[in-house]
């Protein structure tokens, strides 16, 4: 009799074992599905996250495969790092060449700049010391203006040193609010060029 009891609570702790062998195992199952699950939540958000990211770096600085194309129409124009003729120059493009348009802005506080219309002399401050000549379509400042002349600067870009000169208003194109363009050379080069030296094609 004991012998059969033994064997009944023997079998009962067998099956009891089984049964919470079972319960690990499927407890064990749902975890590892739980964390499945989260760990393709976390690729989902990630993915997400990257393409948003992708997006706005297409919207700000990539054209679409409709892009625009446009060819420069001055001679050694400056491409800048950004839209005013005070930012730094990244080089310059040849007269002729193609490029691709990828944004474009119209600047509202440029106003002390301007465009000469004819050659001018500049001369170092306080002195009659010739600095350079700039060509006619240079960008240059206003410095100050009054009754019949305006005082202009240039920094040059191999020195750096800013050299001044007094010119007639009819001789300055004034470039408040002109557009620029935000362009890619055909080496990859990017930066801004003043609207006035490209022509969209």
């Amino acid at each position: 009799m004991k012998s059969k009891v033994h064997i009944g609570f023997f079998l009962l702790f067998v099956i009891v074992s089984c049964s919470n062998n079972s319960l690990e195992e499927e407890k064990l199952k749902l975890e590892q599905e739980k964390l499945k699950l989260e760990r393709e939540k976390l690729g989902i958000e990630k993915n997400k996250v990257q393409t948003q990211q992708n997006n706005s770096v297409s919207s700000n600085n990539v054209i679409s495969s409709g892009e625009k194309k446009a060819k420069i129409t001055g001679g050694k124009v400056h491409i800048r790092e950004d839209h005013s003729t005070t930012a730094g120059s990244l080089g310059l493009i040849k007269s002729g060449e193609i490029v691709s348009v990828l944004d474009q802005y119209t600047p509202e506080g440029n106003h002390g700049e301007a465009i000469l219309r004819m050659p001018v002399k500049f001369y170092y401050e306080n002195t009659d010391i010739v600095a350079f000549t700039l060509i006619k379509g240079k960008a240059v400042q206003i410095v100050a203006e009054y009754n019949d002349y305006y005082r202009i600067s240039f920094v040059d870009e191999k020195s750096r040193k800013t050299a001044y000169a007094n010119i007639n208003p009819n001789d300055l194109e004034l470039i408040s609010g002109e557009l620029w363009y935000y362009i890619s050379t055909s080496s990859g080069k990017k930066g801004w060029v003043f609207g006035k030296y490209i022509q969209v094609i």
